[in-house]
């Protein structure tokens, strides 16, 4: 029988010490590892910025128009200390641009403290105390920085600090968030202050016609343009729907800068007789005027022709729907011929409905009558020869 003495119990002790240590050293050594700090150039060339590990970025690129590319992009890096210790940090930069107008100087103000108040809202059950905030302005740029510490489930003082950099064109946020103590040391100052942001729009070869994809209407009635899915600009396919007599494709593009949803549909109508301009007067009032809460008083119709198409188009201001308080301003555009007519519809705030982007993508529609009446009458062909013949 084997037995283990006082001296055999000191041995493994000291053993399984040593072991101890061992791998004590070795994670610490690990978390020290993981901190290892350099400069790290965006995908985009739009930004560079110091980081411990290089990051993960995921970068969307949204055609806007002729040889104009919008870039958004996510640089994400993180020291994970656990084990060893209960402590993750996560250093972030955010890039984004806007498809609408020059952003003014008062606007950039109002996008950065509307961001500020988020953030703070996202941490709100946390007791927040802010350490910091303010805004300045430059010649080209906004800033702000947003410092405040907060408890989190643990009841441990965590912190986090953002700067937001506002251009005419463009957004950038550089996020820290860990152990309150962190906000004020060495590598956290040095990764806010050594952030190098470039602004405007990367100038790309291509064209808008040629890289969005083509979609037809249910009555081959018109061919519109749309974008592959890109988020954060465009999200979900367009919605499709139709009936005997009308057809709608609808789509909605965000602007990541403004928070703003621009709204952009297409209708199809066939009707009995032939349509005139005093026609399509009446239905652009029943169906896209009244629906905004306008009867036609004080908008003004321009009226002309585009080839052998006649064609209608308006902008007016409407009273905003709760849901989007942002949304005051409608764009139309009709065309028609025959029995047949479209309305392109656009909505949103004023300065994304009167827009380049809007000029763009308006300006990808084929309105084709002569193919949606052959498409009617083969569809009224097959269903007559399709019909069951019943005895008399």
């Amino acid at each position: 029988m084997n037995t283990i003495t006082a001296k055999n119990h000191l041995n493994i002790f000291a053993i399984y010490s040593i072991w101890g240590m061992f791998f004590s050293i070795l994670l610490l050594n690990q978390a020290v590892a993981s901190d290892y700090w350099e400069i790290y150039e965006s995908e985009t060339q739009l930004f560079s910025a110091p980081f411990p590990n290089e990051p993960n970025e995921k970068v969307s690129s949204f055609r806007i128009g002729n040889g104009i590319l919008l870039q958004s992009t996510e640089a994400l890096s993180f020291i994970d200390q656990r084990p060893y210790k209960d402590v993750i940090k996560n250093y972030v930069v955010k890039f984004d641009q806007t498809f609408g107008p020059a952003i003014t100087r008062d606007d950039r103000i109002k996008i950065i403290e509307r961001e500020f108040d988020l953030y703070k809202r996202s941490y709100s059950g946390g007791n927040i105390r802010v350490v910091d905030r303010k805004v300045n302005t430059y010649y080209d740029r906004t800033t702000g920085t947003l410092s405040f510490t907060y408890e989190d489930k643990n009841n441990t003082l965590q912190g986090f600090k953002v700067l937001i950099i506002v251009t005419r064109t463009s957004k950038a946020h550089q996020l820290f968030s860990g152990p309150a103590k962190d906000l004020k040391v060495e590598n956290t100052k040095t990764f806010f202050d050594s952030l190098v942001f470039q602004t405007g729009i990367v100038e790309n070869p291509g064209t808008i016609n040629a890289e969005w994809r083509r979609l037809e209407s249910p009555f081959n009635l018109f061919t519109m343009k749309i974008p592959a899915i890109t988020p954060p600009y465009f999200n979900n396919e367009p919605s499709v729907t139709y009936d005997d007599k009308s057809e709608r494709i609808g789509m909605v593009f965000t602007d990541p800068i403004w928070a703003q949803k621009l709204f952009y549909s297409v209708s199809g109508y066939r009707f009995n007789d032939e349509v005139s301009f005093e026609s399509a007067e009446e239905v652009l009032l029943e169906k896209h005027l009244k629906r905004h809460g306008r009867n036609g008083v004080g908008i003004d119709l321009k009226k002309s022709f585009i080839g052998e198409n006649p064609y209608i188009q308006t902008s007016y201001v409407i009273s905003p729907p709760k849901a989007f308080p942002y949304v005051n301003h409608v764009r139309i555009r009709s065309f028609f011929l025959g029995n047949y007519m479209i309305v392109q519809e656009v909505s949103g705030p004023r300065h994304l409905v009167i827009s380049d982007f809007s000029d763009n993508f308006l300006n990808l529609i084929e309105f084709t009558p002569k193919k949606a009446y052959q498409t009617h009458l083969q569809n009224r062909l097959d269903s007559t020869e399709t019909a069951p013949i019943t005895a008399e």
